[in-house]
């Protein structure tokens, strides 16, 4: 039998693997904000243990790094991928002497509480600070402002494998390989 591993890896090497590409999200989230001209663009970490923060995280400095601009570390606080870390994230990032106009939160469910501190410090989303999240999760069309975030391509995945699966001969289709889809931007209104 064929078999493709959809978003997990495979250690031996046997299998073909579809992933999230979360470093090119990461640096797509960012590369946005840039371009729309916000200047202390922050980010909101998902926990450090998970790949796909790290990546995500990696994505955001390749961007920074890209534009010529500085890595700041005090822009970045960790989070836990709940609205609890996002809204504890915000808050400390809206303590500094000088907070950002910007912040990429590593999901949707952290932009959550992001927007929660926002509002209760009495700050508009995007004229005051710019929101972008990741995942595309249903409720990010339903938040005020609607989110603007980084769309996680399961559907696509999904399709990628079966038409691999129909496509490859069996001596083949067994051969390892790691093939990344892109995480495009879904531009709403938070940015």
């Amino acid at each position: 039998t064929n078999t493709v591993l959809l978003n997990c890896h495979d250690d031996a090497k046997r299998y073909p693997v579809v992933i999230p590409s979360e470093k090119l999200g990461g640096y797509t989230a960012t590369e946005a904000l840039i371009g729309a001209g916000y200047q202390r663009i922050a980010h909101i970490a998902g926990e450090d243990w998970m790949e796909a923060a790290a990546e995500r995280l990696e994505g955001y400095r390749s961007a920074l790094a890209s534009h010529g601009r500085q890595y700041d570390p005090e822009l970045l606080v960790a989070g836990n991928f709940l609205p609890s870390g996002g809204y504890a994230a915000t808050r400390q990032l809206l303590s500094l002497a000088q907070p950002p106009d910007a912040i990429f939160c590593a999901n949707d469910l952290t932009a959550i509480g992001a927007y929660q501190a926002l509002a209760e410090a009495g700050k508009r989303i995007p004229q005051d600070v710019a929101i972008v999240g990741y995942d595309d999760q249903e409720l990010a069309r339903h938040m005020n402002p609607p989110l603007s975030t980084i769309l996680l391509p399961h559907r696509e995945m999904g399709e990628w494998a079966v038409e691999y699966l129909l496509t490859k001969p069996r001596r083949t289709a067994r051969k390892g390989g790691v093939f990344r889809l892109e995480c495009p931007l879904v531009e709403r209104e938070s940015f």
